[in-house]
């Protein structure tokens, strides 16, 4: 039985590729409309199945997709984000 190795890096394969563009896409979408409604002082997002956070053939990775989208959504002209406070958990 082999061993798990945390420096061992994964391949990105096609289709985590494509859930990473879709977490961005999404979460910037997500951010703007929740963090717009007054009642919604904290938004979190919790991503059960983040990976290594780094790939061999890829700078790409679903946590830092989910920072971007959220600081996309932040700097967005117009956005009244900077009374909502984001959290983010990554597994």
């Amino acid at each position: 039985m082999s061993s798990f190795n945390p420096s061992d890096l994964w391949e990105a394969k096609p289709h985590t590729l494509a859930k990473i563009e879709i977490v961005r896409r999404y979460l910037f979408l997500w951010f703007s409309i929740l963090g717009t409604n007054s009642r919604n002082k904290r938004l979190v997002y919790i991503d059960g199945f983040a990976g290594p956070g780094r790939y061999s053939n890829s700078g790409q990775n679903s946590p830092v997709a989910a920072l971007q989208a959220a600081k996309a959504a932040i700097e967005r002209p117009g956005a009244k984000l900077d009374d909502v406070k984001f959290s983010f958990l990554f597994v």
